[in-house]
């Protein structure tokens, strides 16, 4: 008996160590599975609205930027990287960062596409050339010069320069015809002249044009000439 009383104590001793140590996992494991559910996961959020800003007119000749801002579910709101696209490229193009560049008169619709919205917006594109204007300055400026008294009429397809003599009034010459305008890029066909200017008719001349609401520049590469529009 004095044998195996040892044997049987370590015996039961090892069997209740053995169950403490398997109660002891199950609750780290039940706590551990418990603190997995109780964390909560982060917030999704999602683009609930997209919207672009930019002017809705710009001249032809010009360069403008425009920016899609996203508000997101949780209310903030941040200008974001868009895919653009230009309905009417004819018109006016975009480029990968927003930069619009507007190439002839008319009319087109900007898309800005991010995260499964779309956003649009129209934009008009307006001649700057047309009206009345007077030559303000040349560095060629013909004989006589005609500044101050050369006058030149834009529609929105045809032209006319007519100078008179400061003096007299008397018409000097006169002569237009049709032109076109696609970005700063000018070309205009003389189609109908006076007696002074005949030789010119059939011809054509090209220009880059820069152009603002009350100014405009004409430059060649044989004359370079200034207009201020006449109210």
């Amino acid at each position: 008996m004095l044998h195996i009383l040892p044997n049987a104590f370590t015996s039961r001793t090892l069997s209740t160590s053995t169950a403490w140590w398997v109660l002891l996992v199950g609750v780290i494991a039940a706590s551990a599975g418990a603190c997995e559910k109780d964390t909560p996961s982060a917030p999704t959020t999602t683009v609930v609205d997209l919207r672009i800003t930019g002017p809705n007119t710009i001249l032809i000749g010009q360069t403008s930027g425009y920016t899609a801002t996203a508000t997101y579910s949780d209310g903030t709101s941040s200008a974001v990287t868009a895919s653009w696209v230009s309905a009417t490229t004819a018109v006016a193009e975009i480029s990968s960062v927003g930069q619009v560049t507007a190439w002839t008169a008319g009319t087109t619709i900007l898309s800005a596409s991010f995260n499964g919205r779309t956003a649009t917006l129209g934009v008009q594109v307006n001649n700057p050339l047309v009206g009345k204007w007077l030559l303000t300055a040349s560095s060629n400026p013909g004989n006589p010069s005609g500044i101050g008294t050369r006058v030149k009429t834009l529609t929105a397809t045809d032209w006319e320069i007519v100078q008179t003599n400061p003096t007299t009034g008397a018409t000097v010459f006169r002569h237009g015809g049709r032109y076109t305008l696609r970005g700063t890029d000018f070309s205009e066909t003389v189609e109908f002249a006076n007696a002074s200017t005949a030789s010119l008719i059939g011809q054509t001349f090209t220009s880059k044009v820069t152009a603002s609401a009350d100014r405009f520049t004409q430059v060649s590469t044989t004359f370079n000439e200034e207009w201020s529009r006449i109210p």
